[in-house]
């Protein structure tokens, strides 16, 4: 048995932005501290895929998966879903 990644996990529009824009101009401690964050939860998520690649169960895995309720958008970092159950990581 063996898990599937299904959605690969990419840096977001944001982060994308952050990136780019840190080394080009002078950023007020606000904007710095909140890129920061963005940072930080980025390679959060990519630690905790490297636990989530070693799964031995069949399941599959979801990451950064968007939804919509009541014209709400909100985003799961990673979904695994097996047979028996799902879990929803933050």
């Amino acid at each position: 048995m063996e898990s599937n990644i299904y959605k690969e996990r990419r840096e977001s529009p944001e982060l994308l932005i952050y990136k780019s824009l840190m080394n080009r101009m002078k950023l007020t401690d606000k904007e710095k501290q909140y890129g920061e964050y963005l940072v930080k939860g980025y390679e959060g998520e990519k630690q905790l895929d490297y636990f989530t690649e070693a799964l031995t169960s069949n399941c599959m895995i979801l990451n950064d998966l968007f939804l919509e309720v009541d014209r709400r958008v909100f985003q799961l970092d990673t979904t695994i879903i097996t047979a028996e159950q799902i879990f929803i990581l933050k």
